[in-house]
């Protein structure tokens, strides 16, 4: 409104008008370099394509059933956190899967494990009535608590408390993990108990 009846303000008004609807001055007018229509970098097109559809991706992700459970643990995914704490040079390749299987919550546990129906049972082998979960096993599992006390004594070290936000979602916290992991042995007996039911010879 406040242009209106002021003839400098309304030429300025009438050419934006015509940039915006992709008019422009006559060609001649123009510096030479702007005369010729601007190239557009295909890289850039690319790049802008695949941010969107990383953006729209993530979004749609974390709406999803195991997208909201992924968040208790780790509120920046999706992100690279899993990756760097999977990369610890000191990790095994076997404690790496171990702890990538935790944090995707496709950890062989009785629970996990009677879904496929490969446990007769989802209960804890040692407390009977518990669920065997990744909860129980990290948290409650009595028979291991000598090892979960080491563990323990690592997340005081960071000031923090023992809980599986804490494990799954600290990179710091991957190696204490897989050596509670490996020092419990579970998975040891595990796997011989089922080579036992197979019939398979275990080295």
């Amino acid at each position: 409104m406040g242009h209106i009846s002021i003839p400098g303000n309304e030429k300025a008004d009438s050419k934006a008008k015509k940039a915006a609807s992709g008019l422009s001055l006559i060609n001649e007018l123009l510096p030479p370099y702007l005369r010729k229509p601007l190239l557009i970098n295909p890289s850039a097109v690319l790049r802008a394509n695949n941010d969107t559809l990383n953006k729209e991706w993530s979004q749609d992700w974390c709406k999803t059933k195991r997208g909201k459970r992924m968040l208790k643990i780790d509120s920046t995914i999706p992100s690279a956190k899993l990756l760097k704490m999977l990369s610890n040079t000191k990790l095994s390749q076997v404690a790496a899967s171990r702890l990538a299987q935790l944090r995707l919550q496709h950890f062989p546990l009785n629970k996990y494990l009677h879904r496929f129906k490969r446990t007769d049972k989802p209960n804890c082998p040692a407390c009977g009535n518990d669920k065997e979960t990744i909860a129980h096993f990290l948290l409650h599992y009595m028979k291991y608590a000598f090892e979960r006390w080491a563990l323990a004594q690592q997340v005081r070290k960071r000031k923090k408390e023992l809980t599986i936000e804490i494990l799954l979602g600290d990179p710091e916290l991957a190696l204490p993990l897989a050596n509670y992991i490996k020092g419990t042995g579970h998975f040891k007996v595990k796997s011989d108990k089922y080579a036992q039911n197979q019939n398979i010879t275990t080295a």
